[in-house]
């Protein structure tokens, strides 16, 4: 099986703990330890800070990715921390109208092989600046899933899935990367990690 993960930097596997763009190693990130598995080849297309596409040369890197492998019996799109950070008036409505925009503009991705995956809620953070991000975080799980069966996509929320944050944080812990390749090998019925 050939998974095409296309996300920010919970799939590139960033490292908070490191600065700059550090990266987990391999064998500690999700996408690293679901392409360790028998007969399972993982491309990992995590970039940190990408947001859901909007600009021209966006939708252009993601239909060439998934042109070159468009042989992958899946493709996993989790996105959405990032639009709810950067975005002026955030709100779960308009996060899931992006999605929405990028099934439409990148076609190839309307289709039951792809799996939208809403990340995690940041839980870790509280205070006044992320109320609003907070309460968008809480409805996007709905939103996301509709728009994804609108396209005739899969949807997983994995805000059930419990997935360890650092302190503060929205990025993975190892374990939380173990955690969500766990779960995800589950869905996918690809067997239990080693």
């Amino acid at each position: 099986m050939k998974i095409l993960c296309y996300g920010d930097s919970n799939t590139y596997g960033y490292d908070p703990r490191l600065g700059t763009s550090g990266r987990l190693p391999k064998n500690a990130r999700w996408t690293g330890l679901l392409d360790a598995l028998p007969g399972v080849t993982v491309i990992n297309e995590g970039l940190n800070g990408r947001t859901f596409p909007a600009a021209a040369g966006a939708f252009r890197y993601l239909e060439r990715i998934l042109s070159e492998h468009g042989d992958a019996d899946i493709v996993t799109v989790m996105l959405g921390t990032n639009d709810l950070f950067m975005m002026r008036s955030v709100s779960a409505e308009a996060i899931a109208e992006r999605a929405a925009v990028m099934f439409d503009r990148v076609p190839a991705l309307a289709s039951p092989r792809t799996i939208l995956i809403c990340p995690p809620q940041p839980e870790t953070m509280r205070g006044g600046f992320y109320e609003r991000i907070l309460y968008a975080a809480a409805a996007l799980p709905a939103c996301l899933k509709a728009r994804a069966e609108d396209a005739g996509a899969r949807f997983i929320d994995a805000g059930q899935w419990r997935i360890p944050q650092y302190p503060g944080d929205v990025h993975f812990t190892e374990e939380g990367h173990r955690i969500f390749a766990e779960r995800l090998a589950e869905v996918l019925k690809i067997g239990p990690l080693s």
